[in-house]
């Protein structure tokens, strides 16, 4: 008997303890995630020296619901496409030739019709200013924003956006 109740609080301690590790991992994703949107946000006017480049194919993992963009409605059309995300974890972008899949890193700041999220990869950080317009399907909305994107020696540009998010 005192074997199991030993070993049932040996269990829940080491639970709660990695419990409290997985916590804090998620505060210092979070905060890694809130310096990389206000370090886009704030600060000189981009530089342009990073190409955003259009690709035509949806990505393995953007499934149902999904936002995707272009530069504007004429691009849009023909299925050239800027940014794509699954509204939830990942997002692609076609940077300097390469197209590369981003994650998530902060939880989209949601303010009525607009909401920014900020996304990381290897190389790039990009936030997404995002406002929802006309209502163009049961669960889908066209969408208009601003994408900045800054790189890891400090470049940035920023491009306005036209596309559609929905399920």
């Amino acid at each position: 008997m005192k074997t199991t109740i030993f070993t049932f609080g040996t269990g829940l301690l080491l639970s709660v303890m990695l419990m409290g590790c997985n916590q804090q991992q998620k505060e210092a994703a979070k905060e890694q995630g809130r310096e990389v949107f206000d370090s886009l946000m704030v600060g000189p006017q981009p530089n342009m020296t990073i190409d955003i480049g259009s690709f035509t194919t949806f990505p393995e993992d953007i499934t149902g619901c999904s936002c995707y963009v272009t530069a504007d409605s004429t691009t849009y059309k023909n299925g050239e496409y800027i940014f794509m995300s699954d509204m939830a974890e990942v997002a692609y972008m076609k940077l300097d030739g390469k197209l590369l899949k981003f994650t998530r890193v902060e939880e989209p700041e949601i303010n009525e019709a607009t909401h920014t999220t900020a996304y990381h990869s290897e190389e790039y950080d990009i936030v997404v200013e995002m406002t929802h317009g006309k209502r163009t399907g049961y669960e889908v909305w066209n969408v208009h924003g601003l994408i900045k994107v800054k790189d890891r020696e400090g470049n940035s540009t920023a491009t306005k956006f036209f596309g559609e998010c929905g399920c």
